[in-house]
């Protein structure tokens, strides 16, 4: 969302990158290794000027991010859509070190299994992943490969309906209709 972004946007600390995205409705969101360029205190801020929340089901010691879940619930029409945010697990080796201040990373498939299973607990009838996670590459018969798709492909049956992912440059979809 912000950090790698351009100069009218980070010499202002990027408080625009927030703005703009409060102008365009967000709904959610969540973070990747760029969020945290700055520090966690700047990060901090950032999510308080954020008029829309923040979910990370991999990450521990959020005390320092308050209001940031593992999930939100939203009603889309009628229909209860919940949102799981999953931070990309190398994102500390990404930045300077400390950025990340007490905030540690955990098992992202793990994550995101117990946050969905507590999702559809609670009621949901469509379960979104929005992951700091993208492919690699292509393969010589078309396929990708890259960490979005080991997540996908860990992620538990039936559980999780979509999944976005971030954080290459790679333009990817995929349909998997027996899962």
């Amino acid at each position: 969302s912000w950090g790698a972004t351009p100069p009218i946007s980070s010499f202002f600390e990027d408080r625009p990158a927030v703005d703009a995205m409060n102008m365009m409705g967000i709904s959610a969101d969540t973070f990747g290794n760029h969020n945290f360029d700055r520090g966690v205190a700047h990060l901090a801020s950032q999510v308080e000027r954020a008029q829309f929340p923040f979910v990370a089901a991999n990450l521990t010691n959020l005390d320092v991010l308050p209001g940031v879940e593992s999930w939100q619930m939203f009603d889309v029409n009628g229909v209860d859509v919940a949102v799981i945010g999953i931070v990309n697990e190398e994102a500390p080796t990404l930045v300077f070190p400390g950025a990340f201040g007490p905030i540690e990373i955990t098992d992202s498939v793990k994550s995101a299994n117990k946050a969905a299973a507590a999702a559809r607990k609670a009621g949901a009838d469509v379960v979104v992943v929005l992951t700091h996670k993208g492919i690699r590459g292509f393969n010589p018969d078309g396929s990708a490969f890259g960490e979005l798709i080991d997540f996908a492909n860990g992620v538990a049956a039936g559980q999780i309906d979509v999944i976005f992912g971030d954080h290459t440059d790679f333009q990817y979809s995929a349909i998997h209709q027996d899962r």
